[in-house]
């Protein structure tokens, strides 16, 4: 039968079994329990929930939906309580993609590009995400390498986005593959619902293969 156990992170109590403490070896092994069974750790509980996720059941899934902050917040407690594995999947997720690497948004980039990417989604021809109008032509230029495309007279502009709004919490969870890196700067990415985009690479980072 599993032992439950009580941990203070922090002045925050978070409470567990000992089958799920001995899954990362030699974990917590010279604490002492205070008179109560307690263990206290003088450590920050914002991010240990996180941390104790992963003991539970090994899965980094949490990450994909992370902040790169929280990201980085959560390697630094990987690191402390030496839980090699899920500190190496965090920096796995802060690596640029490179060709054929999976990758999803950015969530700190969704807000900025989920207009745009419903651009894409009403008309697949469009390949850049930055768009401006001149001489009632459309104009296509990428902000991080310049690249541009030829103009479009066809671009879709009458998109209710209202009714679209739903495309941001997709975002989160959508998934594409790099087929093209252009300089340092950008990739082509074609996701799963066919949209095939070329965009910098600081809006997409690299998740875990299926």
């Amino acid at each position: 039968m599993n032992q439950r156990v009580v941990l203070d992170i922090g002045g925050t109590h978070f409470v567990t079994t000992d089958s799920t403490l001995k899954r990362i070896p030699n974990l917590f092994q010279d604490a002492t329990p205070d008179d109560y069974g307690v263990i206290f750790v003088d450590r920050d509980p914002n991010y240990f929930s996180y941390v104790l996720n992963f003991m539970r059941d090994g899965s980094p899934a949490f990450l994909d939906t992370c902040h790169e902050d929280v990201i980085r917040d959560i390697a630094r407690e990987a690191q402390f309580y030496k839980i090699t594995e899920l500190a190496e999947m965090c920096i796995f997720h802060g690596q640029a993609p490179s060709m054929n690497d999976r990758v999803k948004w950015r969530t700190d980039s969704i807000d900025a590009y989920w207009q745009l990417f419903v651009r894409h989604i009403v008309d697949n021809s469009l390949r850049l995400p930055f768009h401006y109008e001149r001489n009632s032509h459309t104009l296509a230029k990428c902000i991080a390498c310049e690249e541009t495309f030829d103009p479009k007279c066809s671009y879709v502009y009458d998109i209710d986005m209202n009714e679209w709004s739903a495309t941001r919490h997709h975002m989160q969870y959508i998934t594409g593959v790099v087929t093209q890196k252009i300089g340092t700067t950008c990739c082509i990415v074609k996701w799963t619902n066919g949209c095939q985009i070329h965009l910098p690479i600081t809006a997409i980072r690299k998740t875990n293969p299926v």
